[in-house]
């Protein structure tokens, strides 16, 4: 959590982080993520690409919720030494990037 915090902070985000634990909400695998979206006051969810394969969409939408499904592109940035390495960390990115890192993973 510690470095979740700090890398929100060298982004400037300001975001609170709960743990779902803690809300103390019941229901089923679906239906607690649902309950936990209504609970937060939320319309949509974000899911990743492999939730395709179970999450019934349907469930979601019948509550007025609705399910967006991550369509990740791997962003291309400047790294110090040789060619290219895809899929590192945040902190490679930090590290190479400073100041324009979240403009890199937020650009379409």
């Amino acid at each position: 959590m510690a470095l979740i915090k700090e890398i929100n902070a060298i982004f400037g985000l300001k975001r609170d982080i709960l743990f779902s634990s803690e809300l103390e909400i019941k229901g089923d695998s679906e239906g607690r993520l649902i309950n936990i979206c209504k609970h937060l006051g939320a319309d949509i969810f974000y899911e990743g690409a492999a939730g395709k394969n179970y999450i019934e969409e349907k469930k979601f939408n019948e509550v007025g919720i609705k399910v967006e499904f991550q369509d990740y592109a791997h962003p291309i940035y400047r790294q110090l030494h040789g060619d290219f390495v895809s899929h590192l960390s945040v902190i490679d990115l930090i590290f190479n990037e400073g100041g324009e890192s979240l403009g890199i993973i937020t650009k379409k």
